[in-house]
């Protein structure tokens, strides 16, 4: 299925008939097709690639026993033919009243057929991992829609930031919403401990900061709500929101909308849709229309209201976080996005989750359970941008992986390649099975070129056979695979 210039037109084709490479792919329903042109027309305008996959094309023409198991077989073959970013566009994969066409897998959800939460560990990994080692190998966005209208909005919010002046004031605001009391232990003393590196890192010295801290606030939803509501409404181009489950007070029930509290008739249709953090656990939750307790989801509040009001980008988990994951993913997006670079605030935030991924496994539950939602266009003003237009840049940003020489080999072979900061780098040899041979490197490297010599043998020093190999670079920034043939 193909999206040709200027007009969604659809033409229906089996994946061997691929005949070059895929740059942006929106998977969606048919329905809502029409609602992403006028995103996908502004993306071409600007050079971008697009074209659209159908979930009915993806039922009819790709394998796998469901629906999740058809859509990552789509994005593995798409990978194959140079998928860049995917955007999923459509509901979760959700048990009880059933939303649009079940797209997007979810890590924990209210079911009402069961009458409590439930827990899959579905995660968007197990559509963009496609060599098992769950860390993601293309970067991705969601928009999570129950109607075409809903895409339509998310769109609005999207365009008209991206139309507004840089220089206006608010994108240079930053509000900052703390939990910092102590439901359990000292929960919120670390909370805020950790919140202030963040808020006092020199990155944040671009913008004015405004910090609500929970503990000086009278207490009550409604104070905490008004303080916020008040000053995203003067404009505010970013907000973090940072807690853990043990300090979840007023701030997080604010940004999440728990207890049916909506904000979204507070808000001032004042064309200042910012850019929004969730470091905390649930403020990436999004598919719980009908959950008698906790309300209803985020996103009809700030993504998808009518009005350009609310919000143009949203970071957050679905999954409970830890005081330092929040630390650790939050510095990591303030480098990738302000210092490191990239092309769009979706690259800028799977590049900052690599990162944290490779650093930080403990986490690995944490780091699943994260979601982007919203243009994978989307460029957060201010931020670092690289010429996507410009191949060697796009290289030095994330670094490069070069053929080894001499390629066949025999012996030995030396292979080089770049890195644009310093970061953990692992690089290995492995079979045409997939069987690792030789680990080259494990460690953590400073920027700049390198090379390593394979001497054709294995981990214990024995000469390997004759036949086709591949060695792989996996960093923080990129991984990519090349092939050597081995000649004896």
């Amino acid at each position: 299925m193909r999206r040709l210039l200027a007009a969604v037109v659809i033409v229906a084709f089996s994946s061997s008939a691929f005949a070059e490479n895929y740059q942006v792919v929106f998977i969606c329903p048919q329905s809502f097709s029409s609602a992403l042109s006028p995103l996908i027309n502004d993306a071409e305008t600007d050079g971008w690639q697009v074209d659209i996959f159908t979930i009915e094309y993806i039922d009819s023409n790709y394998p796998g026993a469901d629906r999740r198991e058809k859509i990552k077989a789509a994005v593995a073959d798409l990978h194959d033919h140079g998928l860049e970013i995917v955007s999923f566009v459509g509901d979760a994969d959700y048990s009880g009243q059933e939303p649009q066409c079940n797209i997007i897998p979810l890590w924990y959800y209210y079911c009402p057929e069961i009458g409590y939460w439930r827990d899959d560990r579905a995660t968007m990994f197990d559509y963009v991992d496609f060599d098992g080692d769950r860390i993601p190998d293309v970067a991705w966005t969601w928009i999570p829609a129950y109607d075409a209208h809903q895409v339509s909005n998310l769109i609005s919010h999207s365009l008209y930031y991206k139309s507004v002046d840089p220089g206006e004031a608010w994108l240079s605001r930053c509000l900052w919403l703390v939990e910092d009391e102590d439901l359990e232990g000292n929960s919120g003393e670390i909370t805020r401990l950790l919140a202030n590196k963040l808020i006092n890192n020199p990155i944040m010295a671009r913008f004015n900061r405004k910090v609500f801290y929970d503990s000086e606030i009278p207490y009550g939803y409604f104070n905490r709500q008004d303080s916020a509501v008040t000053a995203i409404n003067a404009g505010v181009g970013a907000v973090f929101g940072m807690g853990t489950v043990a300090n979840r007070t007023d701030f997080v029930e604010f940004m999440s909308g728990y207890f049916f509290f909506r904000v979204s008739s507070d808000l001032a249709a004042n064309n200042m849709c910012g850019v929004y953090f969730g470091l905390s656990c649930g403020l990436g939750e999004f598919d719980r229309p009908i959950n008698p307790s906790r309300g209803l989801d985020f996103c009809s509040q700030f993504l998808f209201d009518d009005q350009n009001k609310g919000a143009s980008f949203w970071v957050g988990p679905s999954s409970n976080t830890r005081y330092d994951s929040n630390y650790y993913l939050g510095l990591a997006l303030l480098e990738q996005l302000f210092v490191l670079g990239a092309r769009t605030t979706a690259e800028a935030c799977f590049m900052a989750l690599r990162r944290v991924m490779v650093e930080h496994p403990e986490f690995q539950e944490v780091w699943e359970g994260q979601n982007f939602f919203g243009s994978p266009f989307h460029v957060m003003h201010g931020m670092k941008r690289i010429d996507y237009t410009n191949v060697d840049e796009k290289h030095a940003y994330r670094g490069n992986l070069e053929q080894n020489y001499p390629n066949p080999c025999n012996p030995a072979t030396t292979i080089r390649y770049s890195l644009a900061r310093k970061e953990h780098v692992h690089l290995s040899i492995y079979d045409v099975n997939g069987r690792r041979v030789r680990i080259l490197v494990n460690e953590v490297q400073d920027a700049g070129s390198k090379k390593v010599i394979w001497d054709g043998k294995n981990e214990k020093g024995v000469k390997m056979a004759s036949g086709v190999y591949f060695y792989r670079l996996e960093t923080p920034s990129y991984s990519m695979s090349k092939k050597i043939v081995l000649i004896r």
